[in-house]
């Protein structure tokens, strides 16, 4: 299951909550996606944290998440649950070093949250990132992460690259 922005948020979703999907790769899925609201938004690494989403996009959301306005803190779970739900199944993050809109320490917090549950499932390699030259979208170097992922996980095959690299200058 895969799908770009706001796709790529369905695509996590879909991941997390139904176990017919193999594996979930969603791409450049921002704010409400793969990063951490509690590490997103105004005075939380930037970018679409959860006031900036449900202020722009109030229909994407629940009104419940409304509540949480201003006070990510108080949320019951963040966005690496979805992430850990899809466990033990393969899940990768294709995420771009120039997207505009996504927070990368976001996605890392989100990453590092989940991994506990991948390890505690036996599945600690099944949990993936990969950053493809790119702003907001999708590109060539991306499909080639997810099909390659896919061939891993889902063919068995050998693959020679890792998907657990963060860029190091992202991480600010």
């Amino acid at each position: 299951m895969t799908g770009v922005s706001r796709t790529g948020k369905s695509a996590l979703v879909a991941g997390a909550f139904d176990d017919r999907i193999a594996m979930t790769a969603p791409v450049a899925s921002s704010g409400g996606g793969t990063p951490a609201y509690r590490f997103s938004g105004a005075g939380r690494g930037g970018k679409e944290g959860l006031t900036e989403m449900v202020q722009k996009y109030p229909n994407w959301f629940s009104p419940h998440l409304h509540q949480f306005w201003g006070q990510q803190d108080k949320l019951p779970f963040d966005e690496h649950w979805f992430i850990a739900l899809v466990a033990p199944r393969p899940f990768i993050s294709l995420e771009g070093t120039h997207d505009q809109n996504v927070n990368i320490n976001g996605v890392y917090q989100s990453f590092v949250a989940a991994k506990p549950v991948f390890a505690f499932l036996h599945a600690e390699g099944r949990l993936g990132i990969s950053f493809a030259d790119r702003p907001h979208g999708m590109v060539q170097g991306d499909w080639d992460a997810m099909l390659a992922f896919a061939d891993k996980f889902l063919l068995n095959k050998s693959v020679d690259r890792s998907f657990d690299q963060f860029p190091p200058e992202l991480l600010k």
